[in-house]
């Protein structure tokens, strides 16, 4: 699964790799293709997901909800058309949306996930880590048993791990 921005890699073009559509490409392949925030909360949890939604990088939380009026001023269209892309999911959305896709598939087997947001440098430093990187959310609003473990590595990415059976020596530790 793939979530993010980059849709000039993915529509047929110049940036494409060969010139060719991925998005077909991925579809034919048995994946679901998300272009926006209302399909990716919409798609099933059963099939392998791509989401691409916008050219080049995701715009910043702050214009995403609190800016909007950027957002307007942007070229950045998943078809590649000179439209902005209006309807962009944040990093909350598209790591809860990974986590029931990857625990509906993994089963007990588990799973790894890795949710980074690349802007968070430039703008999470400001804000509070708990709404951009989801960390609140996940025993709020998942029903996932046994305990996600999530890590912040330098305050750039967040990974979860989820194990049915964590390692004896894991055991009654507090995550760091």
């Amino acid at each position: 699964m793939w979530f993010g921005g980059g849709a000039e890699q993915f529509y047929p073009g110049k940036d494409s790799y060969q010139g060719k559509d991925y998005y077909a490409e991925f579809a034919k392949a048995g994946y679901d293709v998300s272009l926006n925030k209302t399909s990716l909360l919409k798609l099933g949890n059963n099939k392998k997901a791509l989401g691409i939604f916008c050219r080049s990088h995701m715009p910043v939380w702050l214009d995403r909800n609190v800016y909007k009026k950027n957002l307007g001023a942007f070229t950045n269209d998943p078809l590649g058309s000179k439209s902005p892309a209006l309807d962009l999911p944040g990093l909350k959305e598209m790591t809860l949306k990974a986590i029931d896709i990857l625990h509906r598939r993994g089963g007990d087997k588990g799973f790894f996930l890795m949710s980074e947001g690349a802007s968070i440098d430039k703008q999470m430093h400001t804000l509070d880590y708990d709404r951009a990187l989801g960390v609140s959310t996940f025993n709020k609003t998942t029903q996932i048993s046994p305990l996600p473990v999530a890590s912040l590595l330098y305050s750039r990415n967040l990974s979860i791990i989820l194990n049915q059976q964590l390692p004896s020596a894991m055991a009654g530790r507090t995550p760091r």
